[in-house]
């Protein structure tokens, strides 16, 4: 029903469909903090023995002040890059990118040789992730881009020159830990809304507890406890002035309260955009600014979506969107909803630690 809201600086989504996702590069491990020696060290266990080279780069190429390592000639997925880049973030070091590149630096090879590398990794990605185009704001940019509910992402950006292939780069990403880096680095942040009809998030409830606060202001649906979806769904919540079709609250593998999700969903036959989702984002989203400040929307096609950062650790996504229900037809949706930031972060480890 949900299709992924990217969240990250590229767009990271914390609500799409798992698939599992390579989290270990020749022994370093994404979310796990290391010294410049010690990812010399691992790799250099792990078959790597030329050391990496420290790279600065330009700030405006590297607004979060990411320390790069780069490694030449690596072989990894059964193909051979000339480049794999290592990023850390400045403050912890901790792991947030790997990156694999590759590049001609003989012109006229570009054309014959990059192209049929370029749409062979694509189709292989494609194969196991479910790739969406994101605009990159340049044309010479091509970007696919997929974010999993553990927190990490795969990236593949194809640069052209002429209109031709002239660099690829696979990038492997801890999506969550880059959106906490900014979280956390963004000064006086307003706090959100916590606690909805006596349940504060981050705290842990039985599914009778919240049934019994959320009768008042909806109708029970159903419930879920079984592996990896703990939940409860009501239908025709009363919630900020509006009748929501949907409320799901989710919990924490510790039933922690985490996720409230208010939405409504149109049917193509009676949808209007105008009066429909369109005009409710807009007023939804003249609410929230004037509450939480002003936050910058993201549009892609028809698809519109908004983040508002609290300092209390949590987080609001404001979205419209258009993706295929259970049923199979398309269906509009309008989403307001509520993340518990540090819970959602515990979640992403525990599942990550078990890959």
């Amino acid at each position: 029903m949900r299709k992924a809201i990217s969240v990250i600086i590229l767009a990271v989504a914390f609500l799409s469909t798992g698939h599992a996702q390579p989290s270990t590069f020749f022994g370093l491990k994404l979310g796990q903090c290391y010294s410049g020696d010690q990812i010399a060290s691992i790799l250099k266990q792990n078959g790597i023995k030329e050391g990496p080279a420290e790279v600065a780069q330009e700030p405006e190429n590297n607004p979060m002040g990411l320390i790069s390592y780069y490694v030449d000639d690596v072989s990894f997925g059964g193909r051979q890059y000339p480049i794999m880049a290592v990023q850390v973030l400045p403050n912890d070091h901790k792991l947030v990118c790997v990156s694999f590149a590759i590049f001609k630096d003989d012109e006229s090879a570009i054309k014959p040789q990059l192209e049929g590398t370029y749409y062979s990794m694509r189709d292989s990605l494609k194969r196991i992730y479910p790739l969406e185009s994101v605009d990159t704001g340049s044309p010479d940019i091509k970007r696919l881009y997929y974010s999993s509910t553990l927190g990490t992402a795969v990236r593949l950006d194809r640069y052209l020159d002429g209109g031709y292939t002239s660099v690829i780069d696979l990038s492997y990403l801890s999506a969550l830990d880059i959106a906490m880096a900014l979280l956390n680095a963004t000064p006086t942040l307003p706090d959100i809304q916590d606690t909805f009809f006596g349940l504060k998030m981050g705290k842990a409830y039985t599914h009778s507890q919240i049934k019994s606060a959320f009768i008042s202001k909806g109708t029970f649906l159903n419930e879920s406890s079984s592996a990896g979806q703990n939940s409860v769904t009501f239908t025709d919540v009363y919630f900020a002035g509006s009748t929501w079709n949907y409320c799901d609250v989710m919990l924490s593998s510790k039933n922690e309260l985490y996720v409230v999700d208010f939405y409504n969903s149109y049917s193509e036959f009676d949808y209007n955009e105008e009066t429909g989702t369109k005009k409710s984002y807009k007023t939804l989203k003249e609410r929230l600014d004037s509450k939480y400040g002003e936050a910058e929307t993201k549009e892609e096609d028809s698809d519109l979506s908004t983040i508002y950062i609290g300092g209390n650790n949590i987080l609001i996504i404001l979205s419209k969107e258009k993706s295929k229900s259970k049923g199979g037809s398309y269906r509009q949706y309008f989403h307001l909803s509520y993340y518990q930031r540090d819970v959602m972060s515990a979640e992403s480890k525990a599942s990550d630690d078990e890959l």
